[in-house]
């Protein structure tokens, strides 16, 4: 109450309890990390765009090869699990570079941003929930391009892809 009292008569005292210190800096974390996982949904869109355009640029360029391939006798079976290794295989990549020199990058920062305390930042925390989420989104993302790329390849019929 004499805290109060003392503030109220000063203009220049301002008193703030730990608490309220606390919420507004975990407030301003909250903001500073959902503008940075937006950030971050937006490279990953670009990432898929890119995934995607390589795939599909990949099949089309390859598209009469593919059907002569089929002709040949390469069952659609077969040529389902070729075009899955094939993304697999820039899944796989993706992650790769990714998770090693992504991660290592992070660690990097951190590691600086802790021994010239820009920030506040005493310990390293390894983002698995993160890292976790991004393993399975590009897997998933990378199925559902396989799967839309089969049905586009068999949209046409064999002797119409061998034209091409």
């Amino acid at each position: 109450a004499q805290i109060d009292t003392l503030q109220q008569e000063n203009t220049r005292f301002m008193f703030k309890s730990y608490d309220e210190e606390l919420g507004i800096a975990k407030q301003l974390i909250r903001t500073i990390q959902y503008t940075i996982y937006g950030l971050l949904i937006v490279i990953g869109i670009i990432g898929y765009i890119s995934l995607i355009n390589t795939m599909i640029t990949s099949i089309l360029v390859r598209k009469k090869e593919l059907g002569i391939l089929q002709a040949i006798g390469l069952s659609d079976k077969q040529l389902r699990q070729m075009i899955h290794r094939e993304g697999m295989f820039f899944t796989l990549g993706t992650l790769v570079l990714s998770l090693t020199i992504g991660n290592g990058l992070g660690y990097l920062l951190v590691r600086i941003i802790i021994n010239t305390q820009i920030l506040t930042i005493s310990q390293y925390e390894y983002p698995i929930t993160q890292t976790l989420v991004l393993i399975v989104a590009v897997v998933i993302g990378q199925i559902a391009i396989t799967v839309f790329v089969n049905r586009y390849i068999h949209k046409q019929s064999l002797v119409e892809r061998m034209r091409d």
